[in-house]
């Protein structure tokens, strides 16, 4: 059996990436609008092979780790910060890196 994601990473990710949209015109509107999703999944419920995706995806944000001690309404704050000073190109790029990654967790489960 090969390693894989943990099934949580592939129901919170199908959930984000139909929220999101690839349209350049709205592509930062859908991703600030799921901001508070990408603290919901710790990295290490990625498989070896994806955990590095996520993390690049989650920098890109500002977001660390999610503790105990790092509320889920301070990692949409950081999130959406960050979407914020984001051009549209960048969004529609962050958007693909998403879904490219849920297409990756997907083959896991096939």
């Amino acid at each position: 059996m090969k390693p894989q994601s943990n099934i949580f990473v592939y129901i919170e990710l199908d959930k984000l990436v139909e929220n999101l949209t690839l349209n350049p015109l709205r592509s930062k509107q859908y991703l600030k609008s799921q901001a508070g999703r990408f603290g919901l999944i710790p990295i290490r419920y990625f498989s070896a092979k994806l955990s590095g995706e996520w993390l690049n995806i989650t920098k890109t944000l500002n977001i660390s780790e999610p503790n105990r001690h790092n509320k889920i309404k301070n990692t949409r704050n950081a999130a959406v910060d960050s979407i914020d000073q984001m051009s549209p190109q960048e969004c529609q790029e962050l958007t693909l890196k998403i879904c490219d990654l849920f297409e990756k967790v997907k083959l896991e489960f096939m």
